[in-house]
């Protein structure tokens, strides 16, 4: 059973912010599995914050294929769920006691051991045989979910703001040219480094001439025969 609280902190992570359809897409599968691994581990405590079993599998699913079908539909999500939460720092590795048994040659001997596990990717392998380690076990499972639904509930906010700001919006423009390098799978490090300094001598360009029209605009002289001797 579970020794402690699973170290589900988030850390500093140095990437792109995520767009507000990332943060949904994102938001929405782990909402979907926080929901299934409710009504799988069926505490009744819990089951009031899920959606009717029917609005997670297929209505019509027998009975006797339930349990088998939400299982199938957790290890579906599992791959996705446990990218989603290293992608934004939650670490979902847990530390507990369990039995250990060894054979001396002589007589079977049986240890208390710590085993170091993931929270997802040993879903359904960790062990949870008693009443008080399922709940517990719950409540680590629920709580590495809810701590990156928190920090998609951030990232989701600082998304919209980066929507409408046109900042944002020039930027993706001037990265176009090194987006299409990198989904090419050129890396930008491998590219020309000619190129590279053509494309940053052009952007000076632009941006020079964007002043410039600003400044037209509101009246102020551009000295054209100091910048261009």
């Amino acid at each position: 059973m579970p020794e402690g609280e699973s170290d589900a902190s988030s850390v500093e992570r140095h990437q792109r912010p995520l767009t507000y359809y990332q943060c949904r897409r994102a938001t929405n599968r782990l909402r979907r599995f926080r929901n299934l691994v409710i009504h799988r581990e069926n505490f009744p405590i819990y089951l009031p914050e899920a959606p009717a079993l029917e609005q997670l599998i297929p209505a019509d699913t027998p009975p006797e294929r339930r349990a088998q079908t939400i299982d199938s539909e957790i290890d579906k999500l599992i791959p996705l769920v446990s990218e989603i939460l290293f992608d934004l720092g939650i670490n979902t590795g847990i530390t507990f006691l369990d039995k250990e048994v060894s054979d001396d040659g002589i007589q079977f001997r049986t240890r208390l051991a710590k085993q170091n596990r993931d929270l997802l990717e040993d879903y359904f392998e960790l062990p949870r045989d008693r009443g008080t380690a399922r709940l517990e076990f719950l409540k680590f499972v629920l709580r590495a979910i809810d701590r990156g639904l928190g920090v998609l509930q951030a990232a989701t906010s600082i998304a919209i703001r980066r929507f409408f700001n046109p900042v944002v919006w020039f930027a993706n423009i001037v990265r176009l040219p090194i987006r299409i390098l990198e989904e090419a799978g050129i890396p930008v490090n491998e590219a020309s480094s000619k190129v590279m300094a053509a494309y940053a001598w052009f952007l000076r360009i632009g941006m020079l001439l964007i002043i410039a029209f600003v400044a037209t605009k509101v009246g102020v002289s551009v000295p054209w025969q100091q910048i261009i001797p």
